[in-house]
């Protein structure tokens, strides 16, 4: 499981800015900048626990996430496989530290987060 969300794409809608795991992307730095933010999460309220659901039940929760997130700058996103056989809804939090980034994913049953900070590598962290 590990090594799918490690190659996995992770997308912000409508900005052609993809984040890839242990890299450092310049596009979503100057994003960063221009929303003045030096921290982000890049989190999702779909499928808890790597078990697939309905597409009802994960806009639902993804619903509820982004309800939860109403104190920052939330951009959508796609997290994506390598092979684009799967895809979920996802979101860019700006400004989201990653105890924060922690507290959200436990909340909705995720295994994983990515999140970074200006002129630094994403880094995906494992629950």
């Amino acid at each position: 499981m590990k090594a799918i969300y490690e190659a996995a794409v992770y997308e912000i809608s409508n900005s052609g800015i993809k984040i890839c795991v242990n890299k450092l992307n310049l596009e979503l730095d100057d994003l960063l900048e221009e929303y003045q933010e030096n921290r982000w999460c890049f989190v999702t309220a779909w499928n808890p626990g790597g078990k697939e659901r309905s597409l009802k039940e994960n806009y639902i929760d993804q619903i509820k996430l982004l309800e939860d997130l109403s104190i920052y700058k939330v951009l959508d996103g796609m997290s994506r496989s390598e092979d684009g056989t799967h895809a979920e809804g996802s979101f860019l939090v700006l400004g989201m530290d990653k105890e924060e980034g922690i507290r959200m994913a436990e909340r909705y049953g995720q295994l994983a987060f990515l999140h970074g900070k200006k002129g630094e590598q994403s880094i995906l962290h494992f629950l």
